[in-house]
Order: structure tokens, then C-alpha cells, then sequence
């Protein structure tokens, strides 16, 4: 079916039980150039800039479903030295109408330190609702900011494909009829250029589909 196309296509199942979903392929990347002005290696082996990702976490409960915004950070070479960067962050979300939304508490916190000391992640979640995401996807622009104590951890203009699967995501958990042909469309154009490139690089995907 149709519907179920959207879904599988931006969906992703954490559970067995279907209680929790997540964007497909762990979320998007985020610019992480602030990264080194925050934390400066000062050695050849930790020069290595962490990776930045956000994601969304849907959870399906008995009374009201719940939403999350979550910010990994996955650090290389000496990453201690970009430890707990992400204790207290907020991320706002500049919509095309000049609204700013933005999360709400940290619900949890984790962090994992491989045992050479040379891998660090960081995950954090943070509060939500429903009717925020519906604001995401209804959204035709969108400027999202990760602050944290330090300042502007990152800042980027969501691509045309992220806009998409925000959009396809909210289509697949919350309302299936939500813009369900131009969804559907945008899958379609993806796809088939996909096909007819096999060999395009993902620069060359980004400079045509965002």
C-alpha cells in the first residue's frame, strides 16, 4: 500500500513491540565546524572533528504518544577531550514564518567511552510533543540551531531531502493522508534518479536533492 510505502521508506522500528520509531538511516548530519573552536585537540591523533547527528524518537504509549529530539555526538582519536558538550543543549527550530520552536528538558543522557579511549559518544534526548513535529513537517523552511553552554554548537538550513523525511515521518506515525502525493512523489524522483545514476557520489546527490 501506498501509505505503507511512506513509512518504510522514513521509518525505522527500535522495537519489537512497535513502541518506538526513529528516522530512517539514524537521522541526519549536522555542520559540526564549531566542534574545534569548543574543543581544541592539541595532538596529532586527536585531530579528528566528531561527528554530529540528530534524530527523531517516537514513542507510541497507552495514554499519549511522546516525541524526542536526540543530538549524538560520535568523537575519533583522543575523544575525551570533546567530553560532556552536550549536558545542558536546547535546539531551536527557525520556521519559514519566523516562529522559533524549540525543545524542552533533557530527558537522558548517556555517554560511552570505548576501552582504548580513542571513541566517545554522547546522546542526549530532549522533549517534545506532537504537535511540534506536526510544526516540523508543515514547515517549507527550516533553520535548526543546537546551543549549549558554551554557544552555537551548530547551525544549518535543513536540506530539501531532511525537510522530506520529516515530513514522510510525521505522514508515517501520525496522519497517513499528510501531503501523501507529494510525498510520494519526491520518493518517486529520488528513486528513479537514484537508478539512473548508480555512481552518483553523495556530493553529487547532495548538490541535486539537498
Amino acid at each position: 500500500m501506498k501509505k505503507d510505502k511512506i513509512k518504510n521508506y522514513y521509518v525505522k522500528e527500535n522495537t519489537l513491540d512497535n513502541t518506538e520509531y526513529s528516522l530512517k538511516n539514524g537521522g541526519f548530519y549536522l555542520p559540526n565546524g564549531n566542534l574545534r573552536r569548543f574543543a581544541k585537540p592539541k595532538t596529532i591523533i586527536g585531530r579528528n572533528t566528531p561527528l554530529l547527528q540528530l534524530d527523531l524518537i517516537y514513542k507510541r504509549r497507552k495514554d499519549v504518544d511522546a516525541l524526542y529530539i536526540e543530538v549524538t555526538m560520535n568523537s575519533f582519536g583522543l575523544a575525551n577531550y570533546y567530553k560532556n558538550l552536550l549536558t545542558k543543549p536546547q535546539v531551536f527550530f527557525t520556521l519559514d514564518n519566523n516562529e522559533t520552536i524549540h525543545t524542552g528538558k533533557v530527558v537522558t543522557h548517556d555517554e560511552y567511552v570505548s576501552p582504548s579511549g580513542h571513541y566517545y559518544t554522547e546522546t542526549v534526548r530532549l522533549e517534545a510533543d506532537i504537535a511540534f513535529l506536526a510544526e516540523l513537517a508543515n514547515a517549507r523552511l527550516n533553520v535548526v540551531t543546537v546551543l549549549v553552554e558554551k554557544g552555537v554548537l551548530s547551525q544549518d538550513t535543513l536540506s530539501t531531502k531532511t525537510l522530506y523525511s520529516l515530513r514522510g515521518f510525521y505522514n508515517g506515525l501520525v496522519d497517513s493522508e499528510f501531503m501523501r502525493d507529494e510525498i510520494l512523489k519526491y520518493i518517486d524522483f529520488e528513486i528513479d534518479d537514484l537508478h539512473r545514476n548508480p555512481k552518483m557520489s553523495a556530493e553529487e546527490h547532495s548538490k541535486y536533492f539537498g
